[in-house]
């Protein structure tokens, strides 16, 4: 389903990290020249194979970017309001390696490489960002090879720590928006796995679990365990 933009989608476009300090007309004049795609929740926006032309920013909602191979689906990324994904294959003009599922209701914006690429030759600071952005993504990719190798211990207590914020009290929280099925594949264990190794670290001492939302006791203390394993 597409919709015309609304203004407020401007203002969402200019919170999303890629765009900050971009000149407002600029950003207007890529959301004019767009179409908000609305996407029901388990929707594929992209699949395994399809041309992409443009970069998906994430305006509202959330996206799990997967492969399937036979049986075995592995989630390697979640994508959240305010980000984009599929930024290499937009600059390559090459297709999705990958599917793009709407893990629940999400308003994407999909801004045409040709309208980046532009934009990147009017301002430097912005072509900076864009060649920052595509970094972090291969580096990121990177990251996930070495963790297909650590034990799913590892992985999980690895995975806490780089998303856990510091709350005011001084610990550490992290909250998990999906469920334990989304997360365990995104870690690439079988959701019993994930489970057991959560009340083990409950356990332990090392974390408290209240739904959603984790709060590390010591994060340094975690992550030296996970790496004594």
């Amino acid at each position: 389903m597409t919709r015309r933009p609304e203004e407020d989608d401007s203002t969402a476009l200019a919170a999303c990290r890629l765009f900050r300090g971009v000149p407002h007309p600029d950003i207007a004049r890529l959301v004019r020249g767009a179409r908000v795609r609305q996407v029901a929740a388990r929707d594929t926006y992209v699949k395994y194979g399809g041309r992409v032309l443009a970069v998906p920013f994430l305006l509202r909602g959330s996206v799990e970017l997967s492969m399937k191979r036979g049986s075995v689906k592995r989630i390697f990324r979640i994508v959240r309001s305010g980000d984009s994904f599929c930024e290499a294959m937009a600059v390559a003009r090459a297709p999705s390696p990958f599917d793009a599922v709407a893990l629940e209701e999400a308003h994407i914006l999909p801004i045409a490489i040709d309208s980046l690429e532009a934009l990147a030759d009017r301002d430097k600071t912005f072509a900076r960002a864009f060649r920052r952005l595509l970094a972090e993504r291969v580096i990121a990719a990177l990251g996930d090879l070495d963790a297909g190798t650590l034990l799913s211990r590892e992985r999980l207590t690895s995975y806490l720590a780089s998303v856990a914020e510091r709350a005011g009290d001084g610990t550490w929280r992290a909250s998990l928006p999906v469920t334990k099925t989304v997360l365990a594949a995104r870690l690439g264990m079988k959701k019993e796995t994930l489970s057991r190794v959560l009340r083990s670290l409950v356990d332990e001492g090392a974390i408290t679990v209240d739904r959603a939302e984790v709060t590390i006791l010591d994060r340094a203390r975690l992550l030296a365990r996970s790496e004594a394993g």
